[in-house]
C-alpha cells in the first residue's frame, strides 16, 4: 500500500493509506501508535479536528465517496469508528479530494466539482455550498475562513459562518 494523504499535529503524525487504512504515529517518538481500517479505497484526504475538551476528531475522504469520522480519546490510542456515510449530497456518486473542518462544519469537495458543501455532523446533512470558478482540489481551514484552491491555481476564501466569499 502507499501513503496517499497525511496530516498532523504536534503529537501525532497520520498516514491515510491506498488500501483503506489510516495510521497514526507518534509524533515525539515517531512510532505506529495505531492502526485502523476504515475504507475498502483509497484514503485521499485527511483533517484533524481537536475539541474544547481535549478529544481529537479524525475526518477521513476516500475514493468510495465517502467521509468517515475516527474518535480520538488518546492520541496515541486505538480511534473508535463513530460513523461513515457518503459525502455527495446528490445521488451521483464522486471520490472526496479535500475535507477541512471549521466553525463546527467539515466542508468537502468531490472529484471534478467546483462546489464546496459545509456539513452539519450532528444532522449529517449538506447545510450550505459554496462555489469556485474552477474544480476544487484542496481545502484548508485558516481562522474562520475556507480557503479553496483551485485547478487553475486559484484560490477562493470562504467565510465559514457566514458562506459569504472573503478577499
Amino acid at each position: 500500500a502507499t501513503i496517499t494523504s497525511c496530516t498532523n499535529n504536534d503529537e501525532l503524525i497520520v498516514l491515510g493509506m491506498s488500501d483503506g487504512r489510516v495510521i497514526g504515529i507518534d509524533a515525539r517518538q515517531f512510532v505506529v501508535s495505531w492502526e485502523i481500517t476504515c475504507s475498502r479505497s483509497d484514503i485521499l484526504c485527511l483533517c484533524l479536528d481537536e475539541l474544547p475538551d481535549g478529544d481529537v476528531q479524525l475526518w477521513c475522504g476516500g475514493v468510495d465517496g465517502a467521509i468517515t469520522l475516527l474518535e480520538l480519546e488518546e492520541l496515541t490510542e486505538q480511534p473508535r469508528l463513530a460513523f461513515s456515510q457518503s459525502a455527495t449530497p446528490t445521488p451521483e456518486w464522486a471520490p472526496v479530494v479535500a475535507i477541512a473542518v471549521s466553525e463546527g462544519l467539515v466542508w468537502t469537495a468531490t472529484f471534478g466539482q467546483v462546489t464546496v458543501c459545509a456539513w452539519d455532523m450532528a444532522t449529517r446533512e449538506c447545510v450550505n455550498t459554496v462555489h469556485c470558478t474552477f474544480r476544487v482540489t484542496a481545502l484548508l481551514a485558516h481562522g474562520n475562513e475556507i480557503w479553496a484552491g483551485q485547478a487553475d491555481g486559484a484560490i477562493s476564501a470562504f467565510d465559514a459562518k457566514t458562506f459569504a466569499q472573503v478577499g
